[in-house]
């Protein structure tokens, strides 16, 4: 292949990433800035992000990116149109010395606001420009090495002709690093919503006057012996693969990641492969999890000690043994790449020594996952990481440490300067290893994060953990799920968090705190500012407790996240929370699942005019049509709810009439779960027929809704009109393969749906082929979900042919069995 030959995969990203930029541009400047609101930038605004790089300047080097691999003139104006909006902001930013005439009459306030929004829209683009001018100049610097080693290759007299494709190949890798830079700016640049108007919603569109969808490109053309156009290798559990064409891609440096997850038939090629990673210099990261390698890991551990290029190694439920793991942390000792290492579910046992020599010797590694790996000899790690100064991430969860291995590691902590994460969850430590563990954090200045869920450490331990916490100055999140607190630690935390001035998650789920050790909570929160997520699931609050929480969010406006699933609140606590949404707190996300409710009309009143919840789980509460009706009256009016859960709530026709009606006029709903509500043909006809002039819903699940035919020509109805729906979720809905055809006969007509989840229905070899045609042809489906259907040996090699047509579809599948029946697992093309 020529160095100079852009691939479609190329084509097909730059193609996506204009239309993007396309739609942002245009809104950008669809509406006039006000020229009212122009005040003056006392500070200045300078041309420049904060790291002294010019914005145009990295415009410019994308805008030269795009028309170099083949971007039309359009494409070009539209990064001029971005660039002279950042110039028109800055301008109207500065505005002038001074503010007369009407403009006064707009008052301080306004203006303040205007002036704050549009700093922090331009001050969010300088940061995604300064990040892309960074990760250009790093991919330019190995593009400019990569040069250099082709054209001394290219002089040399004897030529070796696959040396010069490895160079090729990694070069043309180099460039599509630099589209997917480009890719990834232009749809942070998007994410931002830059409409021109400075106090508008952060939605990437306006929810009115949205503008068509691009028109969808042709399918890829199937990819040829030699194409880079697949820079990955991913197979599912007992996927089919050609291990003889993978170890030429991997010498060719025709790959970028190597994911064989679950491949039955990797174990006999372990050798050869490792071989080939020895020489490989594009590789980053290795996914090999779920095949039972054993003693065959140790094969990678002798290419590691070569490879120059790996990063990232994931060797989950692998069955390795204490002999190869110790081969392998022997090889990462030496290694210098390889920062992410996962071995979770393995039997790592006595090679904790050798992981304990690891830590001393490697100055790369920065995030360990032990978790269930029966690690032993954790003094000597504990001791190692008094010394090490790179690891912030390690799992060491479910290793039964005990209060020796707590209190070996409370002593490291005292020394420790670089662990910020450590997950010591389901080890047996009781209240001795919680008192341990406390004193050394008092001492300790950098761990952020720190997870002791399940373990038996009861009210004392709970005690011992608050009286760090109440002047902890580092620690940021606490998760101690389901560690027995009780109410009296469940009250002494809550005191704690009165004088905390750091913590901003705390899970204290299953705790059985009850009212007591609620109210304790409420009463920090009034003082507290920096929570905000508190997760009091499953700990038997009464409408005592609630009403205290309610009270207390009148007064604090940090808190963010507030869950409350599986209290037992019913009606009458669901009445004493209604203060919730009517106060002006700062509550984004509150869960409420499993908790008796019935109609929360209570609670649903003040919703209408709520402006700060973005998100309402109401699942498993039996509300029922008169509690939809109440909700969908608020619906009508409500402006900031994104996501509604109303799974397993018993709703019907009627509730489907109401829901479907109010969600004709709701433009800022974008995820809406309906699962589990049985509600058959005729209620899901209902609610879909109004949800075809619905412009916002982005995501919807009808999982568990005994839809069949009737409900999926329903849905088949909405997909031919609807066309801002991208993710559709309809598990366990009895579909046979004449709705499969529907499905597959109504998404020619969309091109809008990206993810289709059908999964664990009744289609077989029939509906198998029609969604293999479908995904032959289709340009906007990205991940066609089948797993758990009776699709046999025809229908799986339909899936599977269509998949390696048109490679940007990743299919899931059924793997066949011996009897050729698809059993409950997942197969991905």
């Amino acid at each position: 292949m020529d160095e100079n030959t852009v691939t479609y995969d190329e084509v097909l990203e730059l193609h996506e990433a204009v239309n993007t930029l396309n739609f942002a541009a245009k809104a950008a400047i669809k509406k006039k800035k006000d020229p009212s609101l122009q005040v003056n930038d006392e500070g200045g605004s300078s041309e420049k992000s904060p790291g002294g790089i010019g914005d145009e300047d990295v415009l410019k080097r994308l805008r030269t990116l795009v028309k170099e691999h083949g971007g039309d003139s359009a494409s070009v104006d539209l990064l001029d149109s971005l660039a002279a909006l950042l110039q028109k902001k800055r301008k109207s930013m500065k505005g002038s010395k001074s503010i007369k005439g009407p403009q006064r009459q707009l008052g301080d306030a306004k203006m303040k606001a205007a002036l704050t929004n549009a700093e922090k829209q331009l001050t969010a683009v300088r940061e995604i420009l300064r990040e892309a001018h960074e990760a250009l100049e790093e991919v330019e610097m190995r593009l400019s090495f990569a040069d250099s080693k082709l054209k001394s290759a290219e002089k040399k007299t004897e030529r070796d002709e696959e040396e010069l494709q490895r160079i090729r190949n990694e070069r043309m890798l180099h460039l599509q690093e630099k589209l997917d830079i480009t890719d990834r700016v232009i749809s942070k640049l998007n994410a931002l919503g830059l409409n021109g108007d400075e106090g508008s919603s952060s939605s990437p569109m306006p929810s009115k006057g949205r503008m068509a969808p691009p028109p969808p490109l042709p399918p890829p053309p199937p990819q040829p012996e030699n194409s880079l156009g697949t820079r990955s290798v991913v197979t599912g559990p007992g996927g089919d693969v050609d291990f003889n064409a993978i170890i030429k891609y991997i010498r060719l440096n025709a790959l970028r990641a190597l994911d064989l997850r679950g491949s039955k038939r990797l174990k006999g090629s372990m050798g050869p492969l490792c071989e080939a990673l020895q020489v490989n210099t594009t590789i980053m990261s290795v996914n090999f999890s779920d095949i039972k390698l054993g003693d065959t890991v140790e094969h990678l551990a002798a290419a590691l000690l070569k490879n120059t290029s790996v990063t990232s190694v994931h060797l989950a439920s692998c069955g390795i043994s204490n002999s190869s793991a110790a081969a392998l942390f022997k090889a990462l000792s030496t290694n210098n790449q390889v920062d992410f290492l996962n071995l979770e579910h393995n039997k790592v046992g006595t090679a904790g020594t050798a992981f304990a020599e690891l830590l001393m010797s490697n100055n790369k590694l920065c995030s360990v996952n032990l978790f269930d790996c029966e690690v032993g000899n954790i003094p000597a790690i504990a001791n190692a990481l008094k010394k090490n100064s790179t690891v912030f991430f390690l799992h060491l969860g479910s290793n039964n440490i005990g209060d020796d291995g707590a209190t070996a590691l409370a002593d490291a902590l005292q020394e420790n300067s670089s662990l910020a994460n450590l997950n010591l969850s389901e080890n047996a430590i009781t209240a001795q290893g919680a008192r341990a563990l406390g004193a050394a954090l008092k001492k300790n200045t950098r761990l952020a994060t720190l997870s002791l869920s399940l373990n038996p450490i009861g009210p004392y331990g709970a005690t011992a953990l608050a009286s760090t916490l109440s002047t902890s100055a580092n620690l940021a999140t606490l998760e101690l799920m389901g560690i027995g607190a009780g109410k009296d630690g469940g009250a002494a935390l809550g005191t704690a968090l009165t004088t905390n001035s750091a913590l901003q998650s705390l899970d204290l789920t299953g705790n059985m705190i009850g009212s007591a050790g609620c109210i304790e909570v409420a009463t920090a929160l009034k003082k507290n500012n920096p929570l905000q997520f508190l997760n009091l699931r499953g700990n038997i609050i009464d409408v005592k407790g609630l009403s205290a929480l309610a009270s207390a969010l009148e007064e604090n406006t940090w808190l963010e996240r507030l869950d409350l699933t599986g209290n037992n609140v019913a009606e009458e606590g669901c009445a004493a929370l209604a203060p919730l949404l009517s106060s002006k707190n700062g509550l984004r996300e509150l869960l409420l699942g499993g908790n008796f409710i019935g109609n929360p009309r209570a609670l649903v009143t003040h919703l209408a005019t709520n402006t700060s919840l973005v998100s309402l789980n109401l699942e498993l509460n039996n509300i029922g049509d008169e509690g939809v009706s109440c909700l969908a009256a608020a619906l009508e009016t409500n402006s900031c709810l994104q996501t509604l859960d109303l799974s397993w709530n018993q709703i019907s026709v009627a509730g489907c009439r109401t829901l479907g009606s109010a969600l004709k006029a709701n433009t800022s709903l974008l995820t809406l779960s309906v699962e589990g509500n049985f509600m058959g043909g005729d209620a899901a006809r209902v609610l879909l027929e109004n949800l075809k002039e619905n412009t916002s819903i982005v995501s919807l699940n009808l999982s568990n809704n005994q839809l069949r035919t009737e409900g999926c020509q329903a849905v088949a109805q909405l997909l031919k009109a609807n066309t801002t729906l991208n993710t559709l979720v309809m598990q366990r809905n009895g579909f046979k393969d004449d709705s499969a055809r529907l499905l597959a006969g109504a998404l020619r007509r969309n091109n809008a749906l990206m993810v289709l989840d059908v999964e664990d229905n009744q289609i077989s070899d029939v509906g198998a082929s029609a969604f293999a045609e479908l995904i032959q042809l289709t340009s906007s489906l990205a991940d066609v979900r089948l797993n758990s259907n009776p699709i046999n040996e025809e229908g799986v090699e339909a899936l599977r042919e269509a998949a390696k047509k048109n490679t940007s579809v990743k299919v899931s599948m059924p793997v066949l069995s011996g009897a050729g029946i698809g059993k409950r697992r997942a197969r991905r093309a």
